[in-house]
């Protein structure tokens, strides 16, 4: 935390806490020798700190007022202790991004100050060049208001009116991430209005301030994809008022002379993975397509993450992160810990296949993906998507991967799963069991099927037979059973091959997870079993909208041979909150 005495006599001051988002530290003169003597003063609201430490403002001398600006950079990040770089070229500097960027504000005074963008040679460096933003043509000053972490600047063109300045805002974008280089857009100013001043800018592009009528009446608002909204139509109490300020997450402080008012918007829909193509198959190497989606736009995406693993852990796993707003792939390292400069880990190889590329609120980033030896298994593919509000879908499993490798060491086997990968959406998960698509599963054992002793399959969100759709299938018996919420306890069973009935024909098992079902109705046969395999066809119908796994595992008449868990399959849900892929 930064601030100041205000209008008192002093230097500023940097508190720290003594543990990570503490409640007590201590305050110190970052400033040292440079703020001193007594005739220096600081206004707080000329202090501006990012997340690095680094901290940007000016300090002023009693008689006469003249400041002294500066760029204070911390020895290491968040340290007490750094370096201020006093260059007269910081003089009106306003903001510091996260990269380092300042802006210096410019505008109306005396003497005028130049409207100029500090870029660092490396992030949150200590050197780096001034480049001169000069906004919108055919205006007296320039001012720049706000800086986001890309290094997309906002700020306002003003000539001087009769009564009050004249000022158009506009949004100045860099050609690349924090680049020195850009264009400059007008934000086209609401019919009825005569000057337009920007507050803030946050990380989705958002803007707030205020709008002036002729009469003098000013009216706060928000700029959001790409249109002005009056933000007195909220409340009549904010006529006359001005935004302030404004977050990540869309909350707006407004100013009016009835107080301070905050602003939160809905509760927002947070984004969400669609689909990953192909979503189920085998190989060493594999060209996978992820889709990604924000209803908000996907400009609106953060970070999208993939982890490729035989369960939701990020150690030894084929772990990746595309950070949308710096347009990089990071590789996360075999401790799961930190992210890798290289585009390689112990399990997978990677590189991106053309441009990742966004379209309305889409998300599409096609990969190229080897996989080690050592990897070798069946892999489930989760995703995840977080905003730049940091509003996170979860991890959600939408496929899975057999990585080949040794032969198993056991006589029994999990053959395979059909479908592996299926969508269920709200008008294929219906209300009657029986009209739920066939799941075939198939097991084998190499002394021939009459060797197997009991199948598993074992669906849920995680590899967890509490709250799950468990399964136990006895090969000698026949029979089915559905294993209990507390994941110990066995229903009672029913018997899938029948002969004659109706019983015989049709049958179904229920828990608070799921309805299996299934039928003998010819051409139908719940169980088929012939030489080494043993197939079952079963009908799920799911009582919940969670991703599911299907894990699959088998052993022998003695309890021996057991393959163990193995992950075959996933059921993914589509809810409506987008587009759900066939």
């Amino acid at each position: 935390m930064v601030g100041g005495p205000g209008y008192k006599y002093g230097p500023p001051f940097l508190w720290s806490p003594d543990t990570p988002n503490g409640t007590s530290g201590t305050a110190e003169n970052f400033l040292g020798s440079i703020a001193t003597a007594p005739e220096f003063w600081a206004y707080p609201g000329t202090l501006k700190i990012n997340s690095f430490g680094q901290i940007s403002g000016q300090i002023y001398f009693i008689d006469p007022q003249q400041p002294i600006q500066f760029l204070w950079t911390p020895s290491e990040a968040n340290g007490a202790t750094g370096t201020a770089d006093t260059d007269s070229r910081f003089a009106g500097v306003v903001r510091v991004n996260d990269f380092g960027q300042a802006i210096m504000g410019g505008g109306p005074l005396s003497p005028p100050l130049t409207s100029t963008l500090f870029t660092p040679s490396s992030p949150n460096g200590s050197t780096g060049t001034f480049t001169p933003i000069s906004g919108l043509p055919g205006f007296t000053y320039t001012s720049l208001v706000d800086i986001d972490d890309s290094g997309t600047i906002v700020g306002s063109n003003c000539t001087p009116g009769v009564n009050a300045f004249q000022c158009k805002m506009f949004l100045w974008t860099p050609t690349s991430l924090n680049g020195t280089a850009g264009t400059t857009v007008e934000i086209p100013m609401p019919a009825g209005f005569f000057s337009m001043a920007p507050a803030a800018l946050n990380a989705r592009g958002n803007i707030v301030g205020s709008l002036s009528q002729p009469g003098g009446v000013t009216i706060p608002f928000l700029y959001l994809g790409g249109a002005v909204y009056d933000l007195s139509t909220i409340s009549d109490q904010l006529t006359g008022g001005s935004a302030a300020g404004i977050n990540d997450r869309g909350q707006i402080v407004v100013n009016t002379s009835n107080g301070v008012f905050l602003l939160t918007p809905d509760l927002v829909e947070p984004p969400t993975p669609v689909s990953v193509s192909p979503s189920q198959g085998s190989g060493t190497s594999q060209t996978m397509t992820f889709t990604f989606q924000d209803s908000r736009g996907w400009q609106d995406l953060d970070v999208v993450n993939i982890l490729i693993n035989n369960a939701l852990d990020g150690r030894n796993a084929c772990y990746l992160a595309y950070s949308r707003p710096l347009n990089v792939l990071y590789l996360v390292n075999d401790a799961g810990t930190g992210l890798l400069t290289s585009t390689a880990n112990s399990q997978c190889t990677v590189s991106v296949v053309g441009t990742p590329s966004g379209s309305g609120n889409t998300l599409t980033l096609t990969l190229s993906l080897s996989f080690s030896s050592s990897f070798a298994g069946n892999q489930i593919v989760y995703l995840a998507a977080r905003d730049v509000a940091q509003n996170n879908s979860g991890w959600q499993a939408w496929g899975v991967w057999q990585v080949p490798g040794a032969s198993p060491a056991t006589t029994t086997a999990v053959t395979a799963m059909y479908p592996a990968s299926t969508i269920v959406s709200p008008g294929n998960n219906p209300s009657s069991p029986f009209d739920n698509p066939n799941f075939i599963f198939i097991f084998s054992d190499t002394n021939g099927y009459q060797d197997l002793g009991v199948v598993n399959i074992l669906v849920n969100s995680s590899l967890d037979g509490r709250h799950a759709c468990y399964m136990a299938y006895a090969q000698r018996g026949q029979y089915l059973f559905l294993v209990g919420d507390d994941g110990v306890t066995l229903g009672p069973g029913k018997a899938l091959a029948g002969v004659g009935g109706a019983a015989g024909i049709f049958g179904s098992i229920s828990n608070s997870q799921c309805t299996v079902s299934w039928s003998n109705y010819s051409p139908e046969a719940a169980v088929v079993q012939s030489g080494n395999n043993l197939t079952l066809t079963l009908r799920i119908q799911f009582a919940n909208t969670v991703n599911q796994i299907f894990y699959l595992a088998a052993r022998d008449v003695n309890g021996l041979n057991n393959t163990g868990w193995q992950a075959m399959g996933v059921a993914s849900f589509c809810t409506g909150g987008g587009v759900c892929p066939q």
